[in-house]
């Protein structure tokens, strides 16, 4: 099951410039691991004043909102996490949907130094309702990436992760590795079934999606525009018809899946043989002889469709592969995304 973390962060003063060890495990969480963060910045008011010590504060807001957007830029987290800030909040919050600490105490390595008080609770009911109040406060608060640029981020790590799930299924279920590595056609029945089967195909048929996402985008800027046309030529690029077609309901693969031999001799038993088998051993004997022509037919399907699924496990790749190198162009235009109503400075 996939764990959902709902972190509140909220620091009183600045945390260390140096390695932080708490964020650092929330970087080393199972990349399954939803991280939802919300925290404010120490010095950031709404206007500053327009005097010396206005400008100080001022400068000490800039050095410590550019630290935080450093420390929670989403990129150098191996797992989905979604950075809120909100400059109104001081409470403090760390939970799963099983278990959650309400307390005093700061997300921070200074706060250990600290005599605070907390609770944690485990009463689900009670945690159920208490995230009603953290998604209004989310709602309420402003993410670090514009709103854009993130959904699009966070489809292509979310599809990414969930077609590497889906290939690995594929390649166990209807391939074998040889010893030199070569992934082999089966040729018999297949665990992969129609469940399967229609959770791949909406998957590859949700990928459609990007061309939008990417176009809704503001291309500002040369380099920006460049990116953003490279990913709509890798996803032009993407052989996504080509597997979508071979999936459908009505395509060969679902013959096969849906095949079964032991339903297939009763079957042929039943039309063909049924009145012939008039004691046991002819009974046995007919069976015999719908059994070898369910497997010959078998035989039949897996031979139609073997060519058609090294072509789909091929188009596969290159999908796959064309999803990596979108995120590696979605980290690069980063920093042209980051919300500008985060730093007032």
């Amino acid at each position: 099951m996939t764990l959902y973390i709902r972190l509140h962060k909220i620091l009183d003063r600045p945390s260390s410039k140096n390695n932080d060890p708490l964020l650092q495990l929330l970087k080393d969480v199972d990349k399954d691991c939803d991280v939802q963060f919300i925290t404010n910045i120490p010095s950031r008011v709404g206007t500053y004043q327009k005097n010396s010590n206005g400008d100080a504060w001022r400068s000490n807001a800039s050095k410590n909102i550019n630290s935080y957007l450093t420390k929670l830029n989403p990129e150098t987290f191996d797992g989905p996490i979604t950075p809120y800030f909100n400059f109104h909040n001081h409470s403090k919050i760390i939970g799963t949907e099983n278990k959650v600490y309400i307390g005093s105490e700061n997300f921070s390595v200074e706060s250990k130094k600290n005599y605070e008080a907390g609770v944690i609770i485990e009463d689900k009911q009670f945690i159920k309702e208490l995230y009603v109040w953290f998604d209004k406060l989310r709602d309420e608060s402003i993410p670090y990436f514009n709103d854009d640029y993130n959904q699009l981020r966070l489809f292509i790590i979310s599809i990414l992760a969930r077609l590497m799930t889906h290939y690995e299924h594929f390649i166990d279920s209807l391939f074998r590795i040889r010893k030199d590595g070569e992934a082999v056609f089966i040729n018999e029945e297949t665990t992969f079934n129609e469940n399967d089967l229609y959770e791949l195909l909406y998957s590859f048929q949700e990928l459609s999606d990007i061309q939008g996402l990417v176009e809704n985008i503001e291309p500002l800027g040369d380099e920006l525009n460049d990116n953003l046309e490279q990913l709509l030529e890798i996803f032009e690029n993407m052989p996504i018809n080509n597997i979508v077609e071979f999936l459908a309901i009505d395509g060969p693969i679902y013959e096969y899946i849906a095949f079964d031999v032991n339903e297939k001799t009763l079957e042929i038993f039943q039309d063909e043989y049924n009145s012939m088998a008039d004691d046991g051993e002819k009974l046995e004997h007919y069976m015999e002889i719908s059994s070898d022509e369910a497997n010959d037919s078998l035989v039949n399907i897996c031979n139609e469709i073997e060519s058609d699924l090294y072509s789909v496990k091929s188009d596969f790749e290159e999908i796959l592969e064309g999803l990596k190198k979108m995120d590696g162009i979605i980290k690069d235009i980063a920093k042209h995304s980051v919300n500008p109503l985060i730093n007032n400075t």
